[in-house]
C-alpha cells in the first residue's frame, strides 16, 4: 500500500494544502486537496473517496475535482457515514453555486455516486477491506481502518480526546493521526475535539496499555503557524514512548 499525503494541514496558504490522503493512485481518504495537490491526470485515475466527517476542509474538492474532470468517463464512488453524506450532497451538491456532480454529466452516469457505511461494519472496496470507526470529534466523524495484502493502516480523519477507545484492539502497522494544536492550546483542542502532543501521548499511552506496542505514527492536519512548536513537542512524546513519530508533509509518501 503506497501512502500520499496530498494535504497535512489545516489551514491552506501557498505552502501548506487541506487535509487529504492518496492510496496507491486511486483511493482518497478526505478530500482537502485533490485538485490543488494532483494533476488533473492524476486527479482522474481516482475511483474512490473515503469522507471522515462532514467539515468544509475536508470535502471541498469534491467541488474542484468534479469541474476538473467532469469529461472523464467515470464514475466515483465516494462514501461516508449518513450524517456527512446527508450534509454533503445538501449543501454541496445542490447545484446552487457549483454543479450537481450527482447529475452531471447525466443521471445514468454522474461524477459521483455517494454510498452511505454504518459504522463498524467491514466493506470491501476496490482491493481493500475497510471498517469506518467512530472517532471523537464534532460532528459525527468516523476514521478507516483499511486493510490490503496484510497491512493495516488507520487514519483518524479529525480526533481528540478519547481515540484510544476509538482504536480498541486493532492492530495497524501505521497510524495516521491529526494533531491541531501545539500544548498551550489545550484548551481549544479540548473544546473543538482535536489533538495536541500531550492529548496524543495519553491516547497512544493508553493504546500501548491495551495492546502492547505503539505502531508507526504521522501526524497531519497541524495549524500551520504551530507547527514548529507541535514538532518540538511530538519529539518529547516519541522519546517518552519510545515510538517513531513523524510530522507529515505534503506531499510525504508512505510506503506499508
Amino acid at each position: 500500500m503506497q501512502i500520499q499525503i496530498l494535504g497535512a494541514h489545516s489551514i491552506e496558504t501557498s505552502e501548506t494544502r487541506l487535509t487529504s490522503l492518496l492510496l496507491d493512485q486511486i483511493l482518497a481518504l478526505d478530500a482537502g486537496s485533490l485538485s490543488s495537490g494532483l494533476s488533473i491526470y492524476n486527479q482522474g485515475k481516482i475511483k474512490v473517496v473515503l469522507l471522515t466527517h462532514r467539515h468544509f476542509d475536508h470535502v471541498r474538492d469534491l467541488l474542484t475535482m468534479g469541474i476538473a474532470t467532469k469529461e472523464f468517463d467515470h464514475t466515483v464512488d465516494v462514501y461516508g457515514i449518513k450524517d456527512t453524506v446527508n450534509k454533503v450532497t445538501s449543501y454541496l451538491m445542490n447545484g446552487k453555486l457549483y454543479p450537481d456532480f450527482t447529475k452531471t454529466p447525466s443521471t445514468l452516469f454522474p461524477k459521483y455516486r455517494f454510498h452511505v457505511l454504518e459504522p463498524g461494519n467491514e466493506v470491501s472496496i476496490l482491493e481493500y477491506n475497510i471498517i469506518p470507526v467512530i472517532v471523537p470529534h464534532g460532528p459525527p466523524s468516523v476514521g478507516y481502518l483499511v486493510s490490503k495484502s496484510g497491512t493495516k493502516l488507520f487514519y483518524t480523519g479529525d480526533t481528540g480526546k478519547g481515540l484510544a477507545k476509538s482504536l480498541g484492539d486493532m492492530q495497524p502497522d501505521l497510524i495516521i493521526v491529526e494533531v491541531t494544536f501545539c500544548n498551550r492550546f489545550e484548551h481549544s483542542a479540548l473544546t473543538s475535539g482535536h489533538m495536541t502532543p500531550n492529548i496524543l501521548f495519553q491516547e497512544l499511552s493508553s493504546f500501548s496499555n491495551n495492546n502492547g506496542y505503539v505502531p508507526k505514527i504521522v501526524v497531519i492536519h497541524m495549524h500551520p503557524g504551530l507547527r514548529p512548536e507541535i514538532t518540538r513537542e511530538l519529539k518529547e512524546v516519541a522519546l517518552k514512548l519510545g515510538a517513531q513519530i513523524t510530522p507529515g508533509i505534503e506531499d510525504m509518501v508512505v510506503d506499508l
